[in-house]
């Protein structure tokens, strides 16, 4: 059976094929050296992204100690072609590495930089899971569910957002106006105006911490 399954992994002529014989082989052989090394493989050469990201996910879920992961997953979220396998290397370095501090800069990063909508939205919410509370996700998500999507960090948020938002939590505006600001302290940019405002937010050390990166003030991306 393992023998048949590295065979589709690497040889089905459907992407869903070998996508299922990946994760098949990543949960029945998850001692095996040789299955995690073709999950690698698989992860950076794969021609089709979704088998890429499945690769990617299994190695982060099964594997997390594995300080080679961590790098791969790092790297992919940077220099993947395809912005849903690095949307996926994003959301698994959130999920798997919540307390680590080069993982926080990372999304903060893509938050920031990344051209592509998508990317700032899933990096944003990372780190909102990571750095702030389930009431910031609930605010921060588009549908106030604390669920994706989350909002756009480069774009400004409206009034009528912050206003559901506050009807959603039971307070009042002025109330969640002030949530924000403790909330744009942490992160280290003005939540209500985005970062394409360009406006930095003083923290709790009494610091700047406005451009430690170079921020982007198009608005690119879809």
């Amino acid at each position: 059976m393992r023998q048949l399954l590295e065979q589709r992994a690497l040889q089905g002529e459907a992407s869903e094929v070998r996508e299922t014989a990946l994760s098949e082989l990543a949960r029945g052989w998850r001692d095996d050296a040789a299955v995690r090394q073709l999950l690698k493989q698989r992860a950076l050469q794969d021609g089709a992204s979704d088998v890429r990201e499945t690769a990617l996910a299994e190695l982060a879920r099964g594997w997390r100690d594995d300080a080679a992961v961590r790098q791969l997953l790092e790297q992919r979220a940077l220099q993947d072609e395809a912005s849903d396998v690095r949307e996926t290397a994003l959301a698994e370095l959130a999920r798997g590495w919540r307390g680590d501090a080069a993982v926080r800069q990372l999304l903060e990063q893509r938050a920031r930089e990344d051209e592509a909508a998508e990317l700032r939205q899933r990096a944003f919410q990372g780190l909102v899971r990571i750095a702030l509370d389930r009431r910031a996700a609930i605010i921060l998500s588009r549908d106030l569910d604390g669920r994706r999507p989350f909002l756009d960090p480069q774009l400004p948020m409206a009034a009528e957002h912050l206003e559901r938002a506050a009807a959603r939590l039971g307070i009042g505006v002025d109330a969640l106006v002030m949530q924000l600001e403790e909330h744009s302290k942490e992160l280290g940019w003005d939540l209500r105006k985005g970062l394409g405002g360009g406006v930095g937010v003083t923290g709790k050390k009494g610091r700047s911490r406005q451009g430690r990166r170079g921020k982007r003030t198009s608005e690119s991306g879809s």
